[in-house]
């Protein structure tokens, strides 16, 4: 005997028999179809509802509108108004943030995670690394007592260190020519006291604003060249100069957001160069994604302590030209000998231009090159000849390396 087929619910069998229709069995079928077919689509609306709403929360998470700093001069301002503006960073005794980059490219040729953490007046810390690996390629800080940075060399660690009394009068620095706390001015918690200020604010030929001033220290007195935007007056630019009036420190700051509770902008890009008396120059780029303002997030108490876990370590307050040479028999790609005389800059920098390395020669010819000049015209140049920036600069041979 053949088996019938099965009967489907809303098939044309189905549809055309009163009496399945009428059949108990198959009204109770119907009913149960009904319920499940109504718990299936709120099922469905359900999870519909939570994908829109959670894919909605994270793209508010992730968008954030961050205001420019607003327009406080219309006119140039007086040093004690300028002041006042440049000042207002002084509220922010903390920075933290997790969503920095480093580019280093004397310390790896990968950009570097990096973690960034500062407590006023001293207190830095800044590791890197190479995403996903763990591996700290770079740990540059300080803490009340010392400074220091950890590098790799080969398959080792070298740590170098001084103490900020031993290092404070030293005259020719090695590796680092200034304590790294002097990052804290890089990022843009700038000071002005007007009674260091020289002369400024006055109007540079780019219509930015300059002011120059004295900065004593153990060593000797150093001079800062600020260069503020005369709308915002925010600090783009800084140049620091040792007793020798070589340049040392150079920083340019850029993509200001201002923090209405702080009522001050912070850059969120930073470019450095650090100009040692011997070794090579020391290029950063620091991009940072989000600051945690006046707190630090974090239960380490060894969170601004110096490393212990070099193979090798090095007093910078006792390291020389001929040890810097001698160090491991032949010193590492990025701790190179001194440039020798014919290359080397001169002890003074020219009227023509400071006597430093640039990091990017098509980097100065955007920053620093200025409209072209009228026939016969002579446009005045504020800054001073002896230590501040000239436009007319351009890069020249280092050792082996164009600057």
């Amino acid at each position: 005997m053949n088996a019938r087929p099965p009967i489907i619910q809303g098939s044309p069998i189905m549809q055309r028999s009163p009496v399945m229709q009428r059949s108990p069995v198959m009204q109770r079928f119907s009913m149960w179809d009904a319920v499940e077919r109504s718990r299936y689509l709120r099922l469905v609306a359900t999870l519909f509802v939570v994908w829109v709403a959670g894919g909605a929360a994270c793209f508010r998470q992730q968008r954030v509108d961050f205001a420019a700093p607003p327009v406080v001069f219309e006119t140039v301002p007086t040093l004690e108004e300028l002041a006042e503006v440049v000042n207002r960073t002084d509220s922010i005794r903390k920075l933290q943030s997790n969503s920095a980059t480093v580019t280093a490219p004397l310390m790896s040729d990968k950009s570097l995670t990096s973690t960034l953490v500062l407590e006023r007046d001293r207190r830095f810390r800044m590791k890197g690394n190479i995403s996903p690996l763990p591996v700290t390629i770079c740990d540059l800080g300080s803490n009340d007592e010392v400074f220091w940075l950890q590098v790799p060399e080969g398959m080792h660690q070298t740590l170098y260190f001084a103490r900020h009394e031993d290092f404070a009068g030293q005259s020719q620095r090695m590796i680092l020519p200034i304590e790294p706390a002097w990052l804290i001015d890089a990022l843009g918690l700038v000071h002005l006291d007007p009674a260091s200020v020289t002369e400024g604010p006055t109007r540079r030929p780019d219509g930015q604003l300059e002011v120059r001033s004295q900065i004593d220290r153990a060593d000797g007195p150093y001079r800062r060249v600020c260069v503020i935007n005369d709308q915002t007056g925010v600090v783009t630019e800084q140049y620091l100069y040792g007793p020798n009036n070589q340049l040392v420190a150079r920083a340019m700051a850029s993509q200001h957001r201002y923090y209405e509770a702080e009522q001050c902008s912070l850059p969120h890009f930073v470019k450095v160069h650090l100009q040692p008396a011997g070794g090579p120059p020391l290029a950063l780029e620091l991009e940072i994604g989000q600051y945690t303002i006046n707190q630090i997030l974090s239960g380490d108490p060894d969170l601004f302590k110096m490393p212990q876990n070099a193979s090798q370590q090095i007093d910078l307050a006792t390291l020389g030209g001929a040890q810097l040479r001698a160090l491991s028999g032949s010193p590492p790609a990025h701790l190179v000998p001194p440039p020798t005389a014919a290359s080397a800059a001169p002890t003074a920098p020219p009227a023509s231009g400071p006597a430093t390395a640039w990091p990017d020669p098509d980097e100065i010819k955007s920053v620093f090159q200025m409209p072209p000049e009228e026939a016969g015209e002579d446009v005045p140049r504020t800054a001073g000849a002896g230590y501040a920036p000239a436009t007319t600069y351009r890069p020249a041979l280092r050792g082996t390396t164009l600057r």
